[in-house]
């Protein structure tokens, strides 16, 4: 009978430790969240993701000066039409990326799409082969099957208040 009892206090003990691991588990853990992810967000200590210049910048409507090409960007998505028809789609885009990181928005700033090809259907129509943000404007260069290349400058379209 007291070898009973003995079980039981040592399955007290037991329970006991256990919750004092969890704890002190717990406590690690939320201790090395802040160490490593929050005090060394993206490249070290007191980085902060500072492209949202140049994304405020690039959201919206575009409409190239000749008014046959339009692009319309959102986040990193965009969609893409040629003389009113959209070839790139902002749900089938896999989009683009950019490396900006600073506090103005001067010179050029590239943007990488992640697929260039531009298709209706199978055929394909275009080729991204640039694409970049300069001094308020969206400027692409194209290549079309033909071998024949046209650097597009599209103007941002002014908002509906």
């Amino acid at each position: 009978m007291r070898t009973n009892v003995v079980t039981g206090r040592a399955r007290s003990m037991i329970i006991l430790i256990l919750v004092l691991c969890l704890a002190a588990a717990l406590v690690t853990g939320c201790f090395l969240k802040k160490k490593v992810v929050d005090e060394h967000m993206l490249d070290g200590p007191g980085m902060v993701y500072q492209g949202w210049l140049l994304d405020e910048a690039l959201a919206g409507n575009w409409a190239s000066q000749d008014g046959r090409y339009a692009l319309t960007i959102e986040g990193f998505r965009f969609s893409f039409a040629i003389d009113g028809e959209e070839l790139v789609a902002m749900e089938d885009t896999n989009g683009f990326y950019h490396g900006f990181n600073g506090t103005e928005l001067t010179g050029r700033q590239d943007l990488t799409v992640y697929y260039s090809e531009i298709s209706r259907g199978e055929e394909t129509v275009a080729s991204i082969e640039e694409f970049w943000y300069e001094d308020g404007h969206v400027y692409m260069v194209l290549s079309f099957p033909d071998d024949e290349t046209e650097e597009i400058i599209f103007d941002k379209e002014e908002e509906n208040a």
